[in-house]
């Protein structure tokens, strides 16, 4: 449910669970099979909405946590972009502003609606299916944000640097800071966002450091001579 201990967050970077790399590979073998039988974009990108909804559905029915399905729509919706990507560039460039706004305003209702506001839910499906939008809602205003601005490769670029750090710390440092003070909750989730960029970033120096002299020490090394073939 929540990391509790240093324990629990050896236990998440050992994998021992493997939910993540599962469904990520069952992904790309669907991903495989679509676009070595079918060569129609079209069918494609049914073919992935279906797989989509049957693989995550099976999920939900073995009972499986929330997120080894809730984010998976945030992947067909990714294939989905690249498949009618020329489509989307004759897109107006003030529409795609239009569009960052709105989904950039869905983003923060989510988030306050998350944060601040006690939800009774009717059933569990009407749960996930909320959570299900909010994951879409967040992925469209990263998309349309990416496409307007023209600043969005240098910001991918740090976070793609970075991403593999945040991904492993974000869990623990975000519960660690939200479980801990007397802050406010949005002053706590503040703190949490720059706690865990801070860190990932100081994790990233090191180990690019670690590496640069693992890489001096291995050009210093001797190279062993070839060996000349006999004629």
């Amino acid at each position: 449910d929540s990391l509790h201990s240093w324990e629990d967050f050896v236990y998440i970077l050992k994998g021992q669970d493997f939910w993540y790399m599962t469904v990520l590979f069952l992904f790309y073998g669907a991903f495989i099979v679509l676009w070595l039988v079918f060569a129609n974009r079209h069918i494609r990108g049914v073919g992935i909405i279906l797989f989509t909804i049957i693989m995550s559905n099976r999920l939900y029915v073995m009972e499986r946590q929330d997120f080894w399905y809730l984010s998976n729509p945030a992947f067909a919706l990714g294939v989905l972009l690249a498949l009618y990507e020329p489509v989307l560039k004759k897109i107006p460039a003030f529409v795609n502003w239009i569009l960052t706004v709105i989904f950039a305003i869905g983003s923060a209702l989510v988030v306050r609606s998350g944060l601040f506001v006690e939800h009774v839910w009717e059933t569990p499906e009407a749960k996930i299916q909320s959570e299900m939008w909010a994951v879409l809602i967040f992925t469209l205003f990263v998309v349309f944000l990416a496409s307007s601005w023209k600043w969005y490769d240098v910001v991918l670029q740090f976070l793609g640097k970075y991403s593999l750090y945040i991904y492993l710390s974000h869990t623990f440092i975000f519960m660690w800071v939200i479980n801990r003070g007397e802050q406010e909750m949005w002053q706590k989730f503040i703190l949490a966002g720059v706690s865990i960029l801070a860190v990932s970033i100081v994790l990233g120096a090191l180990i690019q450091l670690i590496m640069k002299q693992v890489n001096r020490l291995a050009d210093k090394l001797p190279v062993p001579k070839k060996i000349e073939e006999k004629e």
